[in-house]
């Protein structure tokens, strides 16, 4: 018992050392506050604009919690509209290896990547300007350390509300025509977005968004497969470091968990999952969906057959093309 109540009270004192100098939080109520802080933000271009396939690609730096970030900014080669671009702020999932994001096959640094080039290409080809947050300790972009800790997500919220005041000042946008959508994690980043940046935000589409019982995928973690013989006598280091992590900010579970809070969500969200995704659990879609039918709030929730994590083929077209009528439906309520 000693020992892993010394485990915790090392965890912690590295967090505090390590953390001493920032001012980060990541509750909802904190990121309420980034919402204004982070206002000042915006894109500096780090290199030339390339064009392929009628698509106009542009990496650019800014800047969040004093950490460069990277993002992509891909739009119609043509001219923009007189009303200005439509925005889409696109939110990635999950990377196993960080630095690897946005690295093709080949080696080459190629935002977003193979995995997502198809997706953000496809809102971009509908005529939005799209922004593509690398999120900190991702490709080049500064704070690896963030990526090791529990709650790393909700970090990455931070980076997207400071690309989102970034994205404003780009010309020729329309700041009342502003969209998000992401994908697994990058759902879950979406809907903590959406509920702090409130009427910002025309709509937002969240695809086979991750869940967010931190408790019960880290003590899962912990765990491992197999037979398991467990007590509190049991050393459990991953569920330790999350433990550390909400003592540092002295946070309760609630705290950081936007499921209870989704009520107070402004924009109207489109829900897509396939009912067998091996990596994400179409239930946490379900859930979602009835907490917004209890509170009243526009949505719509869309579950397909097979097991597709990232929509495919016929499928991809489908979750598409709904995305888009109920962004235009969105937005022209916007414009109102």
């Amino acid at each position: 018992m000693m020992t892993r109540w010394f485990v915790r009270w090392l965890l912690s004192l590295s967090m505090i050392s390590a953390l001493a100098q920032a001012n980060d939080g990541i509750s909802l109520i904190e990121l309420q506050t980034w919402v204004d802080e982070s206002s000042g933000s915006s894109f500096e271009f780090s290199s030339p604009a390339s064009e392929r396939d009628g698509l106009s690609y542009q990496a650019v730096t800014y800047s969040a919690d004093g950490l460069n970030q990277f993002a992509l900014i891909v739009h119609p080669s043509h001219q923009a509209p007189a009303s200005g671009w439509p925005v889409l702020i696109f939110n990635h999932g999950y990377h196993p290896n960080p630095p690897q994001y946005g690295v093709s096959a080949d080696g080459t640094v190629s935002r977003p990547g193979d995995y997502y080039r198809a997706l953000v290409s496809a809102y971009a080809n509908l005529g939005y300007l799209v922004v593509a947050a690398d999120y900190r300790g991702h490709n080049r972009s500064e704070g690896a350390e963030y990526t090791r800790r529990a709650y790393a997500a909700h970090y990455y919220t931070r980076d997207v509300i400071a690309a989102y005041w970034a994205a404003m000042k780009l010309p020729n946008v329309n700041p009342r025509q502003v969209v998000m959508a992401g994908h697994s994690m990058g759902g879950g980043i979406t809907q903590r977005a959406a509920l702090v940046l409130g009427d910002r935000l025309a709509a937002a589409s969240i695809w086979s968004t991750a869940g967010e019982d931190f408790r019960r995928y880290w003590m899962t973690e912990a765990l491992g497969d197999g037979e398991v013989i467990d007590s509190n006598l049991a050393s459990k280091p991953l569920f330790d470091e999350l433990l550390a992590e909400l003592n540092h900010g002295d946070y309760r579970f609630s705290d950081l968990e936007v499921a209870p809070q989704i009520a107070a969500v402004h924009a109207p969200l489109i829900i897509q999952h396939a009912r067998l995704d091996p990596a994400t659990a179409v239930e946490n879609s379900i859930d979602l969906a009835g907490r917004l039918y209890q509170a009243d709030k526009d949505y719509e929730l869309y579950l397909y057959n097979g097991s597709d994590h990232l929509f495919r083929g016929e499928t991809f077209n489908r979750a598409i093309e709904r995305d888009q009528a109920f962004f235009i439906r969105a937005r022209r309520k916007a414009n109102h």
